[in-house]
């Protein structure tokens, strides 16, 4: 097996290490370049492969930084494994349809986007709840646990805005052992961070604005792991099985991938 390495790992063509085959790969070059141009988004990366029983569901991310919300903006598009040059954008969930979706969270997914998840007879062509809707829900729920910065990876600038920091630099190896030095890329939840995102002057420290991963809760859901060279650190994540966090220790370079059936773990608690 070959060793995974800084460069092979954050390198150009990252495509090819994540399970994508060559027809995969180059489908979905096009469709990234032409939704980047269509769309004018700049950053826009491969964020995993969810499977189904029919075909896979391949998402692109694409990261906003507009300045006018405090967190980046997240947009995801999805396209099926047997058809990777063409991609739909998700479709945005009423409250409703997030109630349907959570009650499916744990259904494998068929591959058929289209397809109707209940009886809609009555129901319009446009308003049925279909897989899409799940597959949307999902993506949201995994994106939301578990996408994973560095601390310093990130920072507050003078309007407010979280921001990447463009001046960082990586974590050193003691740091990197630590999960306490790893945080969710979201609207924090615990107090403390909230707290310091409410003060409208000063400056606010990259340990202060994001939820820690070392604070989740049961303790045990995460597997921090950093291989032989001593080069990359991995977290993998046990409540969704599939979602990995690597960095390159000392450089900037940091990723996180899904691959896997896109449902939570839900026997976890009593795993651990």
């Amino acid at each position: 097996k070959k060793k995974m390495t800084a460069p092979s790992l954050f390198g150009t063509s990252e495509m090819e290490r994540y399970g994508l085959n060559i027809a995969e790969q180059a489908g979905l070059e096009v469709a990234i370049v032409e939704l980047r141009q269509g769309e004018n988004l700049d950053e826009l990366y491969y964020w995993g492969r969810i499977n189904g029983e029919e075909n896979d569901y391949l998402v692109i991310a694409a990261t906003i930084f507009d300045g006018k919300n405090s967190f980046p903006e997240k947009k995801f598009y999805y396209t099926k494994s047997t058809k990777p040059e063409k991609l739909s954008q998700m479709p945005e969930l009423t409250e409703e349809y997030s109630k349907k979706a959570a009650s499916f969270v744990c259904k494998p997914f068929s591959g058929d986007a289209s397809l109707p998840c209940s009886a809609q007879e009555e129901e319009e062509e446009e308003n049925v709840f279909r897989e899409e809707h799940r597959l949307a829900y999902n993506v949201l729920c995994i994106d939301s646990y578990a996408s994973i910065v560095p601390c310093g990876a990130y920072l507050v600038n003078a309007t407010r805005s979280i921001v990447k920091n463009e001046n960082f630099k990586g974590l050193q190896y003691d740091a990197a052992h630590s999960l306490s030095s790893f945080f969710h890329l979201r609207p924090p939840t615990c107090e403390y961070a909230q707290k310091a995102l409410e003060k409208p002057t000063g400056l606010i420290r990259p340990a202060d604005f994001l939820d820690k991963l070392s604070d989740d809760t049961p303790t045990g859901t995460w597997a921090l792991h950093i291989d032989a060279s001593h080069q990359i650190v991995s977290i993998r994540s046990l409540y969704f099985i599939g979602a990995t966090f690597y960095h390159a220790i000392a450089t900037p370079h940091y990723r996180n991938i899904y691959i896997g059936d896109g449902t939570p773990n839900l026997d976890l608690p009593f795993m651990l």
